[in-house]
C-alpha cells in the first residue's frame, strides 16, 4: 500500500526522464553544432531561448498525445504517440530554424536526421522501460464488473487490457444480495448500468469503501458533468443550459473556421492539382463527389470529396457503410483514403458555413434515420455544425459504435471552448499516422 503513496513521484519522474532524454539530445546538438555553425544574435541568451521553445512544443504536444500516460499505454503506444511527437515538432522546429538562418539548410539537415534518429532510439528505450517499471510497480486491480440485463462492450475491451485490468467475476446486478460484502472482496469496481437507483446504492457503497469505480457513462451522466452548479439560496443545485456553443463562441469559431480553411486551400493546392491529374488519368472520370449530409438542426447539406471509388458506386447497392478492402475503390482511391486526401475538398464545405474545422462528424440522412430507431438520443449531435474533424474522430476509431461517438460529440458540444478546437486539431495530426483509425467499416462515398 505504501508504495501507491509515490506513484505521482515516480511517474513524474519516469516522464521526467523521458524529457530530460529527448530535449537533452537536441540541446547537445544545437550548442555544440549548430549554434557554432550558425551563431545567434542574442549570444547566450538566445540559444536559451531556442531551447527553452523547443522544449515547451515537446511537452506540451507530447501531452496532448497522452505520450505520457503511463497508466494507460501499452508500450507500442508509447512509443507512437512520443514518436509522432518529436516527428512532428522536429519538422516544424526545422522550418523555423532554417527561415531565421535562411542559407543554412545544408548545413543542418544531415545532422538534424541523425539527432531525430538518436531520439527515436531514446523513446524506444524509454517506453520498453517505463512500461515495465510502471506496470512492474503497479499491478492490475482485481476488479469486480457489474452489469444490467447484458454485459456491455466495455467488458471485453477491460479484458484486452488485462494489463490494466483484472476482471476477476462479472455478476448481474439484481444477483447481488449484499453489496458491501460483495464489494469487499475486489479492490475496484466497473459499473455498467442505466438503473439509476441501483447505481447511486453502489457508488455511495464505493465511496463509503473507499473502492475505485469505473462508471460506464450514459448520455445523462455526460450532460450532467458539464452542467454549472448554482447556489439556491443554501443548496447547491445543476443547472443545465442545454444550448451548446453560445453565440459568441459560434462568431469566433466561425472566424477561425474560414480562415483558416482557406489558408489551408491555399498551402494544400499543390496536393488538389496532383489528386485530381490522379484521379483524371486513372479512369477519366469526375474528380469531386457530392453527397447528401446532416448539418446542424438537421440542415441537410452536399459535402465535396475527391471521388476515391468507381462512379456510380451505390447504383445498384444503395446508401450503405464501406467494408474493408471494398472493391469499389479504386487504385488512387486506396492511397487517398489511406492519407484522408479525399476528405481534403470539405474545405470548401468550412468556406461556405456548412461545416466547421472541428465538430461532430456529418452523417448521411439514410444511414441517420436508421441509426434514430436504436439509438434516438444520436439526434443531439445536431445541435453544432458537422466537423472535418472532431473529439468522436481523435478518441475513437471508424468502428466506434454509435453510442460512443455520440458520448463524445455530447462532451465536446457541452465544454465547447476555443482551447478544446485547439487540442482537437493537435491531435487530429496524430490520427493521420494511425493506421487503427480506419479500421473496420467507413462511411460510404
Amino acid at each position: 500500500m505504501t508504495i501507491f503513496k509515490f506513484k505521482r513521484t515516480i511517474i513524474f519522474l519516469l516522464r521526467l526522464l523521458n524529457v530530460v532524454s529527448v530535449v537533452g539530445l537536441m540541446s547537445f546538438e544545437w550548442y555544440y553544432n549548430f549554434a557554432k555553425a550558425i551563431p545567434s544574435p542574442l549570444g547566450t541568451k538566445g540559444n536559451l531561448v531556442i531551447v527553452g521553445i523547443y522544449t515547451v512544443l515537446i511537452v506540451t504536444y507530447t501531452s496532448l498525445n497522452n505520450g505520457y500516460k503511463l497508466e494507460d499505454n501499452r508500450i507500442t503506444e508509447s512509443f507512437y504517440y512520443n514518436f509522432i511527437s518529436v516527428f512532428c515538432i522536429n519538422i516544424l522546429y526545422f522550418i523555423i530554424i532554417c527561415l531565421m538562418y535562411r542559407t543554412y539548410f545544408h548545413q543542418m539537415l544531415v545532422p538534424y536526421l541523425k539527432i531525430s534518429a538518436l531520439q527515436v532510439l531514446v523513446i524506444i528505450v524509454w517506453s520498453i522501460l517505463a512500461n515495465k517499471i510502471y506496470f512492474l510497480l503497479y499491478k492490475a486491480r482485481c476488479m469486480l464488473y457489474i452489469y444490467e440485463d447484458e454485459a456491455g462492450p466495455a467488458l471485453s475491451k477491460m479484458k484486452k487490457r488485462y494489463d490494466k485490468y483484472n476482471i476477476t467475476k462479472k455478476i448481474e446486478v439484481y444477483d447481488i444480495h449484499n453489496i458491501d460484502e460483495e464489494l469487499n472482496q475486489y479492490e475496484a469496481v466497473v459499473l455498467d448500468i442505466k438503473n439509476s437507483i441501483l447505481k447511486d446504492e453502489i457508488i455511495n457503497a464505493c465511496y463509503q469503501m473507499n473502492k475505485r469505480l469505473y462508471v460506464i457513462p450514459s448520455y445523462s451522466d455526460v450532460l450532467i458533468e458539464s452542467s454549472t452548479m448554482v447556489n439556491l439560496l443554501d443548496s447547491p443545485v445543476f443547472l443545465l443550459k442545454n444550448r451548446g456553443i453560445s453565440f459568441e463562441q459560434e462568431i469566433i469559431k466561425r472566424i477561425f473556421d474560414f480562415v483558416l480553411s482557406l489558408l489551408a486551400l491555399i498551402i494544400l493546392s499543390p496536393i488538389f492539382i496532383i489528386t485530381i491529374f490522379a484521379i483524371k488519368i486513372e479512369d477519366g472520370g469526375a474528380v469531386f463527389y457530392t453527397q447528401s449530409r446532416l448539418t446542424k438542426n438537421g440542415r441537410v447539406f452536399k459535402i465535396i470529396k475527391f471521388r476515391s471509388m468507381i462512379e456510380n458506386a451505390e447504383k445498384y447497392s444503395g446508401a450503405v457503410l464501406m467494408s474493408e478492402n471494398d472493391p469499389r475503390i479504386t487504385k488512387v482511391g486506396k492511397v487517398i483514403r489511406k492519407c484522408r486526401i479525399d476528405e481534403l475538398p470539405q474545405l470548401f464545405n468550412i468556406l461556405k458555413g456548412d461545416m466547421s474545422i472541428v465538430g461532430p462528424r456529418p452523417e448521411r440522412p439514410e444511414i441517420a434515420e436508421e441509426i434514430y430507431l436504436t439509438v434516438p438520443e444520436f439526434r443531439y449531435r445536431l445541435n453544432g455544425n458537422a466537423g472535418l474533424t472532431g473529439y468522436a474522430q481523435v478518441m475513437g476509431k471508424y468502428n466506434t459504435s454509435f453510442e460512443d461517438k455520440l458520448l463524445f460529440d455530447l462532451m465536446y458540444l457541452e465544454n465547447y471552448s476555443f482551447l478544446l478546437d485547439m487540442k482537437i486539431i493537435l491531435l487530429t495530426i496524430k490520427t493521420l499516422f494511425k493506421l487503427d483509425a480506419t479500421e473496420g467499416v467507413k462511411e460510404d462515398e
